[in-house]
């Protein structure tokens, strides 16, 4: 038969099997990239380096000790995603994950203002995950010229093929991203 729960000193139940929302205040405010916008593209700079051959372009053999990769753009099968006059983009997740140890350079530019990110991970360290990044191109450059986003991986292996995963996940879209 049904069981009743046992209410907990302190603690009010609010609602009878539904979510309460009587304390939600950030409905007024416009969140970006939750909800794509009409025009607005998906970004997906992908690869996954494994031994085991996979059915699509985002699947690499293992980078050989020493050697470097560059993750590649899941719609063309080009080693970068190229950001045209007038678009911009909003960064919302970067991952990296491998089991050798591994240098990563995220670079975006094609001005003066070219950003390029370092990091390292170590053999089969905790993934590097960031995700709701909330960075724009607009912040960074000037809009009228091209620009690039890009990432590759440095096996730091002397010995050891390097396995694992890289991406980034954003959108881009005509016009400047605005921020409220």
């Amino acid at each position: 038969m049904g069981q009743t729960a046992t209410p907990i000193p302190g603690i009010v139940a609010v609602g009878k099997g539904k979510p309460d929302y009587t304390g939600e205040t950030w409905r007024a405010k416009q969140i970006y990239g939750y909800e794509r916008e009409v025009g607005e593209e998906y970004l997906w700079l992908t690869t996954l380096f494994s031994l085991v051959p996979g059915p699509s372009a985002i699947t690499a053999p293992p980078i050989a000790p020493g050697a470097t990769a560059q993750a590649i753009d899941a719609f063309t099968g080009l080693p970068q995603i190229a950001i045209l006059p007038g678009w911009d983009y909003l960064l919302k997740e970067f991952w990296v994950s491998f089991n050798q140890p591994v240098r990563y350079d995220f670079f975006q530019g094609g001005t003066y203002n070219d950003v390029s990110c370092i990091g390292y991970s170590e053999a089969n360290a905790k993934p590097t995950n960031v995700f709701q990044v909330g960075w724009t191109r607009s912040l960074l450059e000037d809009l009228t010229v091209a620009s690039v986003l890009r990432i590759d991986i440095t096996n730091l292996s002397p010995l050891n093929a390097a396995e694992g995963k890289v991406w980034v996940i954003g959108y881009r879209k005509l016009g400047s991203y605005i921020w409220v």
